[in-house]
């Protein structure tokens, strides 16, 4: 069978300067499919798992905030074979 499966792993750190902010950000993030899963004084770290194109729409929602450290992980499995791909992004998605 050579079918191509693939997922996009975004890791997305955005900046926060607020409670307001930390709240709409994290409403962004549950309302697109994501989470939050890492809390610090001055960003959150969003965690989403999806397609190439969900990560640039949460991205763009996010983007007004700041965005700190965005990184992306496409996995893809093809003939049993596993392969993960690592971008680390300092530009828009």
């Amino acid at each position: 069978d050579n079918e191509l499966y693939y997922k996009e792993i975004s890791f997305i750190k955005v900046k926060t300067k607020s409670a307001d902010e930390r709240r709409d950000v994290e409403e962004i993030a549950r309302s697109n499919g994501a989470s939050v899963v890492a809390a610090h004084p001055e960003n959150l770290v969003i965690e989403q798992t999806g397609t190439e194109e969900q990560t640039r729409s949460l991205y763009l929602l996010l983007e007004p905030f700041g965005i700190a450290e965005p990184l992306r992980l496409l996995v893809t499995e093809c003939k049993g074979q596993l392969r993960v791909s690592i971008y680390v992004t300092t530009a828009s998605m």
